[in-house]
């Protein structure tokens, strides 16, 4: 059974754009006894609001927010799942880290929970794609805003990249195929034609 800590980060995770469920996440974290952390990530948010908003850089929170960086930084990143073949990013944004690089897809597969349900991945790196089975369909994927994914020329790995539907309009993708394994020949292009079709469709609700 999940405790309210988790139930919390989950919708975190399935609703990343919103600032909502991390101010939520907050108020519980300084309800158990982490009121440093529940202030960053609160102060982390209002930074990034008023920038886009239009409201400008604020000198005050950034000083802040690089006081209590200082402090606890690696209190922080500990808490971080630690995975064999995952290297998590070195900046938290909006109270989180957004981004993460895996070594295989296999171990993103295999490891989803932990790597996609414990913070709200925006940003994701795979160093090297298979095609593990049914990787491309994690809901999480559809929250990507930019995605670097090397696979090896085989049609299994663009058979599963094939499958890659429901990602956001916006997103940065880079594919970049490798040397080694049996080549697929004129199925690179039947890939990049499928990214193609799906960033031409028009906006989802």
């Amino acid at each position: 059974m999940l405790s309210d800590g988790q139930m919390l980060l989950k919708a975190i995770c399935a609703d990343p754009d919103n600032d909502l469920p991390r101010l939520v996440y907050a108020d519980y974290l300084e309800e158990n006894g982490q009121a440093e952390r529940a202030a960053f990530i609160r102060l982390q948010c209002e930074f990034v609001r008023k920038c886009l908003s239009g409201e400008g850089f604020d000198e005050d929170i950034r000083r802040h927010l690089g006081s209590a960086w200082a402090v606890h930084e690696s209190t922080w990143r500990k808490e971080l799942p630690r995975i064999p073949g995952v290297t998590w990013d070195v900046v938290f944004h909006r109270g989180f880290i957004e981004r993460v690089i895996v070594d295989t897809d296999t171990i993103l597969h295999d490891n989803a929970e932990a790597i996609l349900g414990f913070t709200p991945i925006h940003h994701l790196c795979i160093r090297r794609f298979g095609g593990a089975a049914s990787v491309t369909l994690l809901p999480a994927l559809r929250h990507l805003k930019s995605a670097i994914i090397t696979h090896d020329r085989t049609s299994r790995a663009i058979d599963e990249l094939l499958a890659w539907i429901g990602f956001r309009e916006d997103l940065r993708l880079e594919l970049h195929a490798t040397q080694g394994g049996t080549s697929a020949g004129s199925r690179e292009g039947e890939l990049l034609e499928h990214f193609r079709r799906q960033l031409r469709q028009p906006s989802r609700p």
